[in-house]
């Protein structure tokens, strides 16, 4: 069941969200309604408590790099949360760093194993690299739509150290040559491993 939030304002979610009352799903879409970084922040707090919320969708809302890693610090310990979208939020490499931190299951016990990262466009190739080697437990990782080029094949090096991930979106970015034939290799080498190209 989902929770398609994006009518309340951030107090009511945060009340939601502090009592345990959400639906598993719950979904903020800035197209409907626009929350400020301060309205993000207010509802991330809630979030560190709450126990029923699986997947969180928060999309096209330009998430600033401080909200992303408060969201990367719950993830460190958040022990429910297993999918989390976000999906146009023009997050930078400084933003997905912290989540590369929250995701290395040697230092942290996230949960979370599929994360969508596509439309924000400015993730460089060596965030993306770092992020599928200390995913480990990620299972699906979708990051179309960001134009990454990996014209020095990092992506491909990390999916040799990441053997858990089986499904990679990589669809409509800028993949260089060596990149996409290194990437094709990886597939063969194993079979459980779909990537969208």
């Amino acid at each position: 069941m989902r929770t398609d939030v994006s009518n309340l304002d951030s107090w009511a979610i945060s009340q939601a969200l502090t009592s345990n009352t959400c639906a598993p799903y719950l979904f903020l879409n800035g197209a409907l309604r626009y929350y400020s970084n301060t309205d993000i922040k207010q509802i991330l707090e809630s979030l560190i408590e709450n126990k029923t919320v699986t997947n969180f969708c928060i999309q096209r809302n330009q998430i600033s790099n401080e909200n992303a890693k408060l969201l990367a610090q719950i993830l460190k310990s958040n022990k429910t949360l297993v999918g989390l979208n976000l999906i146009s939020n023009e997050l930078t490499a400084d933003g997905i760093d912290s989540f590369v931190d929250a995701l290395n299951q040697d230092k942290n016990s996230s949960s979370l194993t599929a994360l969508t990262l596509s439309d924000n466009s400015n993730i460089s190739d060596e965030t993306i690299a770092k992020l599928i080697k200390t995913g480990k437990k990620l299972t699906i990782l979708d990051l179309s739509n960001n134009n990454i080029v990996d014209g020095n094949g990092l992506i491909p090096k990390a999916l040799i150290i990441n053997q858990n991930l089986l499904y990679l979106n990589l669809f409509n970015n800028k993949l260089s040559p060596l990149a996409k034939n290194e990437i094709k290799r990886c597939i063969e080498s194993r079979p459980n491993l779909i990537i969208n190209l």
